[in-house]
């Protein structure tokens, strides 16, 4: 794996693998056990078959060790993945910081701005807050698999609930312009 993308899949993949496992040992013995009965009562096989069958047992064991490798593997590998994730989420808070003065420029605080471009401007921000969120929520679930604590983004909230309040804020005041241009049209 080469990144923390990467890593995660790699962890989910052996988790999923080694959980699957028995069952897969399981199937194999009965087929094994059909090919004893095959060979003992004289039922002609395929040889292509008969060769996947030799085949078997040796892909089984591999796997099996190549599990094994990597589950011992995988802390090892675990802390430069780690290190890569703190750097991403230091560059995420980063990101929220600057979105946090972006949401206090003078644009939105203005009573004399142009509706149309505080709403546009709006949407933009909250374009960025989407998916700066996404990004959060799956660092988190990377922290989870990891078995690192995972991290809360208390400022990413905090411009959440202040671009919400100013959303509707500007929101309402198109609004009531739309409504006020109708009843003032209304005879």
């Amino acid at each position: 794996p080469t990144s923390v993308e990467d890593f995660v899949d790699f962890l989910s993949t052996i988790h999923r693998m080694t959980g699957e496992l028995p069952d897969l040992e399981e199937k194999v013995g009965m087929v094994t056990d059909f090919y004893k009965l095959m060979e003992e009562n004289k039922i002609k096989v395929m040889m292509s078959e008969y060769h996947d069958f030799q085949r078997l047992i040796p892909t089984l064991t591999q796997l099996k060790a190549s599990l094994n490798y990597s589950e011992g593997a995988k802390d090892e590998i675990a802390q430069k993945f780690v290190a890569q994730l703190e750097t991403n989420i230091g560059k995420l808070n980063i990101s929220i910081a600057e979105l946090k003065q972006k949401i206090q420029h003078p644009i939105i605080l203005s009573g004399e701005s142009q509706l149309c471009e505080v709403l546009d401007f709006l949407q933009g921000i909250q374009n960025e807050v989407d998916r700066l969120s996404a990004d959060a929520a799956k660092f988190g679930e990377y922290q989870e698999i990891l078995g690192v604590p995972v991290t809360k983004y208390e400022e990413l909230e905090e411009v959440v609930s202040d671009l919400t309040l100013k959303s509707k804020l500007w929101t309402t005041f198109n609004d009531w312009e739309e409504i006020t241009a109708q009843w003032k049209e209304t005879p």
